[in-house]
């Protein structure tokens, strides 16, 4: 929806892709832009009804390994409703829905590079070698936290994202700016993660004894 919100907006000047007047007259293509609307209208409504219980369960597997005693773990799920509810509480105070266009471009800058990686890194490395409970166990070592080729391909899409490309921002009259910085991202990730050899080791996985 991000994508489908990005390109509306720059090719319509509208980010409500179901609000967008189309200067078309052929009756076929109407027709399949209002199927399209009405798509982009469902998924927009179903989105946004359901974006509290989703956001709660995201929060909630972030902040479980704090929560891994017996007797705490029940805090877990009203400590992270507390925190969206006081968080959405404060942006709604500071006056967010007026500036909800500027707000979602500027996290897409920053989160759709990062997103992008996530995928790739997941279909490359973690698909194959991550077990369940890797997920819910916080590394000791510094390096264990750390992704610096994460790191630098979302810097990359990021910087991307921000200031174009110079000479070559025409493209982005064909190509959504942001999502292009964040494809740039994902392959920047691919190319350091095969220069670098860097795949994961999970937490359960024995290191080979030298000789």
């Amino acid at each position: 929806m991000g994508i489908i919100g990005y390109a509306s907006n720059i090719y319509a000047g509208n980010w409500n892709l179901a609000a967008v007047s189309f200067p078309v007259k052929n009756t076929a293509l109407l027709l399949l832009l209002g199927v399209a609307a009405f798509g982009a209208s469902l998924a927009v409504i179903h989105t946004n009804a359901m974006n509290l219980y989703p956001s709660t369960v995201d929060l909630l597997a972030g902040i479980q390994p704090a929560f891994k005693k017996k007797q705490k773990e029940k805090l877990a799920q009203p400590v992270s409703t507390a925190i969206l509810g006081v968080f959405g509480i404060i942006l709604a105070i500071a006056g967010i829905l007026t500036h909800i266009e500027t707000f979602l471009n500027l996290i897409a800058d920053l989160l759709f590079p990062y997103t992008f990686i996530l995928i790739v890194d997941w279909y490359l490395n973690l698909r194959k070698t991550a077990k369940i409970r890797d997920f819910y166990t916080i590394p000791k070592t510094f390096s264990g936290n750390f992704n610096i080729n994460a790191v630098l391909a979302t810097v990359i899409g990021v910087l991307i994202n921000f200031f174009g490309l110079g000479m070559l921002n025409p493209i982005f009259n064909y190509f959504p700016q942001q999502v292009f910085g964040s494809l740039v991202a994902a392959l920047s990730y691919i190319i350091l993660f095969y220069a670098t050899n860097a795949r994961y080791k999970p937490a359960t996985e024995k290191e080979p004894e030298s000789e």
